[in-house]
């Protein structure tokens, strides 16, 4: 039976609770908006990085919305591993031109250069600047540690969502204009 103490992820909402961590470093100084991420992350500049600033990934815009690759499904909590996934991908769009979702590495882009900056890893920033701050640190997580990962439910693919995601595709079809910067969905 579910209690009170379970512990659910939150899957997308964490992207509210990393942009607000990165823009409270905004706030201490570490960067500006316009600030080039490879000007805090070295290494990050290969491949066509160079021109991606803060802004770009807050909003979706640097064109790393591709998951790097990897073996196996686990990796992607493998943060050294995914972060140097990043470092070395090739952006599909130039930055700051298209706006796509990036459904997982959002997460590696927006707190890869926060936790450089701030000097402390990306799980103790969040815990100690939002979590403990709004009393909620034994109710939220930014990665589960061992007692806490006890407590988290168990999460099932439902049946039916792939063939419902595939129809929602094929129906939904984005085409992006270059020389209005508009979208049309058709």
């Amino acid at each position: 039976a579910i209690t009170r103490d379970h512990l659910f992820p939150i899957f997308s909402c964490g992207k509210a609770v990393l942009a607000t961590a990165a823009l409270q470093g905004l706030d201490k100084g570490y960067y500006t908006l316009n600030t080039p991420i490879a000007d805090i992350w070295k290494g990050f500049e290969v491949n066509g990085k160079g021109d991606i600033t803060i802004e770009h990934v807050l909003s979706h815009r640097s064109g790393l919305q591709a998951i790097p690759p990897m073996k196996e499904h686990r990796e992607l909590a493998d943060w050294d591993l995914m972060c140097k996934g990043i470092e070395n991908a090739t952006p599909a769009t130039p930055a700051g031109k298209v706006c796509a979702y990036h459904g997982v590495t959002f997460a590696y882009t927006v707190g890869r250069p926060l936790e450089i900056a701030d000097g402390r890893p990306l799980r103790e920033i969040i815990r100690k600047e939002i979590f403990e701050k709004c009393g909620i640190e034994n109710d939220f997580y930014f990665g589960v540690d061992a007692d806490a990962e006890k407590r988290v439910v168990d999460i099932v693919d439902a049946p039916g969502r792939n063939q419902l995601n595939a129809s929602i595709e094929k129906k939904i079809v984005r085409k992006y204009r270059p020389n209005t910067g508009r979208r049309e969905f058709s």
